[in-house]
């Protein structure tokens, strides 16, 4: 399958999501704000793809949600800019790792990502 149809299907589920009074609850039981872009990414797409659509649709900031779509399941996580008090904690994530395996990761250790450096798809895993 290409990378246009994988996409394609992710923004279908995304659209799926969106079109329910439920799916928007969610989004902002979880703190979405309205007008903050929505990054639809696969499973095995890498951390700097994600970086580069998100400074092409919110240059300003590094802010953004993240629809990660595995099968036909969507995972979502936020993506928020770095601030002085964040330097220092823990690691940089590679920009090679998949949505998926960081997705995962900050799952399981309950940590948050904190975009550092959005000309160089710089990322950190804050504790």
């Amino acid at each position: 399958m290409t990378v246009a149809s994988e996409r394609l299907q992710t923004a279908r589920a995304i659209g799926r999501v969106l079109g329910t009074v439920e799916g928007r609850d969610f989004l902002v039981h979880n703190g979405h704000v309205s007008g903050t872009p929505i990054i639809a990414c696969e499973w095995d797409t890498s951390l700097d793809e994600v970086i580069q659509n998100l400074r092409a649709a919110n240059p300003q900031t590094a802010q953004a949600a993240v629809a990660i779509r595995r099968g036909e399941g969507l995972h979502w996580m936020g993506i928020s800019p770095s601030s002085a008090s964040d330097a220092g904690k823990d690691g940089d994530v590679h920009a090679g790792s998949t949505m998926g395996m960081l997705y995962q990761a900050l799952q399981e250790s309950g940590l948050s990502l904190r975009v550092t450096n959005l000309s160089v798809a710089r990322a950190m895993v804050l504790a």
